[in-house]
């Protein structure tokens, strides 16, 4: 063994001396000048160490730089740039802009946007003079450490999506954190010579994609429901030249509104007795099918061909989406015929035994051609269908979808095809519910078959809109917009790909950045919850110029840290509810909740409760606080609550500290050590009822908190 290496070590070091020095040397020049290049638009004082590495995929070589210093004081610095001296990403890491983290900004969004844009110009000077800033009107959170700014390729004035540059600042230095671009260099853009008109685009839009009626799916705690929508079936565009219908690839664009709702439920304790609910779980395990009986249906299906030499291999029990309360047998098969491996994976209800899904590996044989076309294979899915789900192949549709492979050449076949039925009830289709089926075209068996059905009551189709009139919508509030995207195939078997050049279209298509999900009932934009998408302006009032809270109340409004109404009334006793909302609002801006509706402010209760900072015994929504309970509560936001409970070691500076309650002292003592309350001519007045500016004021200063 020892006389091998030896040899390999030989062989190795004759093959290393045998190699060409300059490309050795090209390597280190080409690296040498990514490293001058990149400090001459970066600084990089003070890192004393150098990590580098060289990538190249598709052709393209990339040099990934990662600066940091040896006393880990400064963090690290690292960019990725290409052979033509392109900064294609950069990241900054300075662990203390993190130890020192304010909530509130010192830094503006607008200034922070400026220094984005010095930077790309800096970095990347080609690239800046041909892009354009995107604003939206993203959810922006105090408890961020930055801000994010999206800019768009543009071409002949014609949006890139599939190109662009994602650039982050820190919101209290404005330094530049993080920059990606996502940039392909050697497109050839058509111009906008011979294009149809926008006019002309709409009408063939709604002609040949159109809006479709569709049931999705939405989650109400943990329990699916369905709603129903006008939407696009899916990613189709117009070829603005030829007028053809072409399917497009789904590029990343932030969208406009928050459309994805976060609800949070919390559990509560149980006793040694089973409850109700884990008596049912109970129950619903007691109908469960036994493993050697989902072995037996298994094996005595006739599509699964299961026969004796097959092994069980593994089973195991779950609940699948989208019912929480149905349980799925998975049982894995596999037999070795003549040094070849065969593998059948199958999915069955566990308390019907009927099967759900299967997949069946097939193994390749270069020498065996297909035999079944399209059509051919599209039969004996249907005929499949028609034997194994008679009832449910009858409310079914085949949907037509983009090949998933194509062939490298005209004269060769797939060897597969991949067919999808989408559920129809009503005229309204429901994607997610269905059949997917995968036909061999070599031997024209199935070799992969799932299936998803909702079994609740779907919403009904009596009262919809017309299609017209939801188009007339689609266009008014989502329209469509001139493009540039680029198409390329996914083959079979991929070949050289840097001999494949992606070729660049101009598309009508719709506008990134919004939900295509219209209630056909209302015409409101639904967001993925199924409720109307609520575009709001940030809060502004009437009733607070010149009072002293006025520059606080704008601050925090900017963050939507705000209370409802176009009256702010500063003056009037705030509620319980209402200050801890503009408190759990600072704590977590993605929990919203209704003031006006018992079982959201319920839901910010349950929110705020486990994290102690307030109590069960202390819930009374709609009553008014004292001046020293809002101070407890902010305290117990900041953890500082175990530090202020101890007794005996605060002193309070205020005149009337003898009123303030002795079990909360410490509160007190903290909160004016850090600039959260001042007082008023020196007097705290702790038992007072708390205003709507005092409110505000206090939940700025929190949020000023070093």
């Amino acid at each position: 063994m020892k006389k091998q290496l030896a040899l390999l070590v030989v062989f190795i070091m004759f093959f290393v001396a045998m190699l060409p020095v300059q490309g050795f040397a090209q390597y280190d020049k080409a690296l040498e000048n990514a490293i001058a290049k990149v400090k001459t638009v970066i600084n990089t004082d003070g890192y004393d160490k150098l990590n580098s590495s060289i990538s190249v995929y598709d052709g393209k070589t990339t040099y990934n730089l990662n600066w940091s210093d040896s006393k880990g004081k400064l963090g690290n610095i690292s960019v990725t740039i290409d052979s033509n001296n392109n900064i294609l990403s950069y990241y900054k890491y300075n662990p203390s802009d993190y130890l020192s983290q304010r909530k509130l900004p010192k830094i503006s969004k607008d200034d922070a946007l400026a220094n984005a844009k010095k930077f790309i110009t800096k970095v990347a000077p080609d690239i800046a003079a041909n892009i354009s800033y995107q604003e939206y009107k993203n959810d922006t959170s105090v408890m961020a450490f930055d801000y994010q700014f999206f800019f768009v390729r543009t071409v002949n004035g014609i949006p890139f999506p599939s190109n662009n540059v994602t650039i982050t600042v820190n919101k209290n230095t404005g330094e530049i954190e993080n920059y990606q671009c996502n940039w392909n260099f050697d497109l050839t853009f058509p111009d906008k010579n011979g294009i149809m008109s926008l006019e002309d685009a709409k009408k063939v839009y709604k002609e040949k994609i159109g809006l479709q009626l569709t049931y999705r799916y939405t989650y109400i705690g943990d329990k699916a429901d369905v709603y129903l929508v006008y939407t696009t079936p899916d990613y189709k565009a117009i070829d603005a030249k030829s007028g053809e219908i072409i399917q497009i690839g789904y590029y990343y664009t932030p969208v406009d509104e928050a459309a994805m709702k976060y609800n949070k439920s919390m559990g509560t304790g149980g006793s040694p007795d089973l409850t109700p609910v884990e008596k049912d779980a109970v129950k619903k395990f007691a109908n469960i099918i036994s493993e050697q009986k989902a072995e037996e249906v298994a094996r005595a299906n006739k599509f699964l061909k299961l026969d004796s030499n097959y092994k069980l291999n593994g089973i195991s029990l779950y609940t699948v989406w989208p019912d929480q309360n149905k349980y799925t047998w998975n049982l894995s098969f596999s037999k070795t015929v003549d040094g070849q491996n065969y593998y059948t994976n199958v999915g069955m209800d566990a308390q019907t035994g009927e099967i759900k899904s299967f997949y069946r590996s097939v193994p390749y044989n270069e020498k065996s051609q297909p035999k079944y076309g399209k059509d051919e294979s599209l039969q004996i899915a249907k005929d499949f269908l028609k034997d194994i789900q008679p009832e449910k192949f009858n409310q079914v549709e085949y949907t037509e979808t983009e090949p998933q492979f194509k062939p490298l050449t005209t004269d060769q076949m797939p060897r597969q095809y991949s067919f999808k039925f989408v559920r129809k009830v009503n005229n309204a289709y429901f994607n997610d519910n269905g059949f997917n089926v995968v036909v061999d075209a070599v031997n024209g068996e199935i070799t992969s078959y799932d299936f998803n059905w909702y079994e609740g009551q779907l919403p009904s189709t009596d009262k919809v809109m017309s299609p017209d009139k939801a188009y007339e919508i689609f266009l008014d509030k989502i329209g469509l917009q001139l493009q540039y995207i680029t198409t390329s195939p996914v083959y079979e078997y991929i070949p050289d790909m840097s001999t494949q050049k992606p070729e660049v279209k101009l598309v009508y298509t719709r506008t990134p950045g919004k939900i295509v999900n219209i209630d056909p009932i209302t015409g409101d934009l639904l967001g993925y919850d199924g409720k109307p998408i609520k575009v709001q302006d940030k809060a502004s009032y009437t009733d607070i110029k010149g009072n002293y809270a006025e520059n606080a109340i704008k601050i925090l409004a900017e963050y939507d840290i705000s209370l409802p109404g176009s009256k702010f009334l500063p003056d009037q006793p705030i509620k319980q509810k209402e200050f801890l909302y503009l408190l759990s609002r600072s704590m977590n801006y993605y929990m919203d909740y209704d003031l006006n509706d018992p079982k959201s402010v319920e839901s910010m209760y349950n929110y705020l409760a486990p994290s102690g900072i307030i109590r069960e015994e202390e819930i009374s929504p709609d009553s008014t606080i004292q001046r020293q309970d809002a101070v407890k509560y902010i305290i117990r936001a900041l953890k500082y609550d175990k530090v202020a409970d101890i007794k005996g070691i605060y002193t309070i500076p205020f005149k009337d500290a003898d009123k303030v309650n002795s079990e909360l002292k410490g509160y007190v003592a903290i909160a004016y050590g850090l600039n959260i309350v001042k007082g008023s001519n020196g007097y705290f007045k702790p038992n007072d009822e708390l205003t709507r500016a005092q409110a505000i004021m206090i939940i700025y200063n929190y949020l000023n908190v070093e």
